[in-house]
C-alpha cells in the first residue's frame, strides 16, 4: 500500500458543532500518524453550495482516505463518500452507537467504527490506522 498522507474528514456542515469532539479526535489521530487532516466544513466558505461542493469533491480526490463522521445522515456526505469510492480511496465510516446508520455508507466503506465516546473513537481509530500504515 502506498503512503497515506492526507485524510479527508466528511461531515455534514450543519452537524459539525454537534460532533466537534469526534472531529477533533479524528483530526488528532490523523496528525499523530503523520497525516494531514482535511476538514472542508471548517476550511471552505459555504456561501455558494454549488461552488463549495465542487471544491470539496476535488479535495476528496486529492486525499488518500476518507473518514466519514456519519452519526447523522447527510446527502452531501454520501456524495463525498461515493466520489472517494469511485476513485478507490480507503473509506472509514465512524458513527456513534445507537444511531440510524446509512446502509449505503456501510456498504461502500472499507472499515466501520462504532463508538460510545470520543475516547473510544480515539482508541479504535488509532488501532486501525496503525494496522493500515
Amino acid at each position: 500500500m502506498s503512503k497515506i498522507e492526507k485524510g479527508f474528514i466528511a461531515v455534514g456542515y450543519q452537524d459539525k458543532e454537534n460532533v466537534r469532539p469526534a472531529l477533533d479526535v479524528i483530526s488528532n489521530v490523523l496528525f499523530q500518524h503523520g497525516m494531514t487532516p482535511v476538514l472542508c466544513v471548517d476550511d471552505l466558505q459555504m456561501e455558494d453550495p454549488e461552488v463549495s461542493m465542487k471544491q470539496v469533491l476535488e479535495t476528496v480526490v486529492q486525499c488518500d482516505l476518507l473518514i466519514v463522521e456519519g452519526s447523522r445522515k447527510r446527502i452531501g456526505v454520501g456524495i463525498e463518500a461515493g466520489v472517494a469510492y469511485s476513485h478507490g480511496k480507503i473509506i472509514i465510516y465512524t458513527h456513534e452507537r445507537d444511531v440510524e446508520v446509512s446502509k449505503t455508507l456501510r456498504g461502500i466503506s472499507d472499515y466501520e467504527i462504532i463508538y460510545g465516546s470520543p475516547e473510544h473513537l480515539h482508541t479504535q481509530l488509532d488501532q486501525l490506522l496503525s494496522a493500515l500504515i
